[in-house]
């Protein structure tokens, strides 16, 4: 067994496979302070003993019915953290992947005034740290982490295509508003 194989991760439309975040949240610290101290204050009753366990499990049944029976199956990672609906685990995703702390508390402090709605919670989580920040924090992965050791420089690539269309986008917009 030993060496772990390389496997070239696609990025599409800002979007990478399920498959290859679980991979990656496998290879991430499983405890994480904002997290643990965030769910230190939660009751409820769960299978799996920690966010990464948690996170991993969604993700390895995402593209079929999973234990929720899911009617519409998906392998899109966007589609998974824009729809998942527990806090912690986007807290902990986050967390894990290096975001600055003052927005991992800005975030925490957000979905917990957004009532005790999951949905509104994770929302709220999504408006401070959005689907394209967890993508600019995959790019910043050390490399070990990584499952294919140019995946940050297609991150970035992408991430700066995007915004040099936006840019464009913003130009013609603003010479049309001049005419």
């Amino acid at each position: 067994m030993g060496q772990q194989q390389q496997r070239n991760v696609v990025i599409k439309d800002g979007d990478i496979s399920v498959f290859d975040l679980r991979d990656l949240i496998l290879r991430l610290p499983t405890a994480q302070p904002i997290t643990d101290a965030y769910e230190s204050d939660a009751t409820a009753r769960v299978w799996y003993s920690s966010q990464q366990e948690h996170l991993a499990g969604w993700l390895s049944e995402y593209n079929g019915p999973g234990a929720y029976n899911r009617a519409n199956p998906s392998t899109s990672s966007k589609h998974f953290y824009n729809h998942f609906r527990c806090a912690p685990g986007l807290v902990w995703l986050a967390e894990a992947l290096g975001e600055d702390e003052l927005v991992l508390r800005a975030g925490v402090e957000s979905l917990r005034s957004a009532g005790p709605n999951p949905s509104s919670q994770c929302a709220a989580f999504r408006r401070v740290v959005p689907w394209a920040r967890i993508m600019e924090l995959l790019a910043l992965q050390p490399e070990e982490l990584q499952l294919d050791q140019s995946l940050g420089q297609k991150i970035k690539s992408f991430m700066k295509r995007v915004r040099l269309w936006s840019s464009d986008e913003q130009r013609q917009v603003s010479r049309a508003g001049q005419h």
